[in-house]
């Protein structure tokens, strides 16, 4: 899942294929194909993963209420921007990434 969220964030949901997320962390095929019948029930996981990551990381900024609202909101940008300085700014937001590529999804899949 972890590997998947990082390929997800660094490339996009629609180019971050299995493959990539099987060599880098070295998981075997048949051991995915046990847990996810495919690709789009492994990435609905994988949002659903970060999806609950996010929401404890804006609860444990945004709930802090030994800081003011303004304080508890520049809290979270500090945190955000340690991050992606962290990983050189390679990786974006999932959810973004996704809404990004919304449109091409929806209608591939008319």
């Amino acid at each position: 899942m972890r590997t998947g969220i990082e390929l997800l964030t660094e490339r996009g949901y629609m180019i971050a294929d299995i493959d990539s997320v099987l060599k880098k962390s070295g998981v075997p095929k048949g051991s995915f194909d046990y847990y996810f019948k495919n690709k789009e029930e492994f990435r609905q996981a994988v949002i659903e993963g970060y999806a609950d990551y996010f929401n404890r990381k804006l609860d444990k900024f945004l709930d802090d209420k030994s800081l003011s609202p303004l304080e508890r909101i520049r809290a979270f940008y500090e945190n955000a921007k340690v991050g992606m300085t962290k990983f050189d700014f390679t990786r974006g937001c999932l959810v973004g990434n996704v809404a990004k590529e919304a449109t091409i999804l929806f209608t591939a899949k008319l």
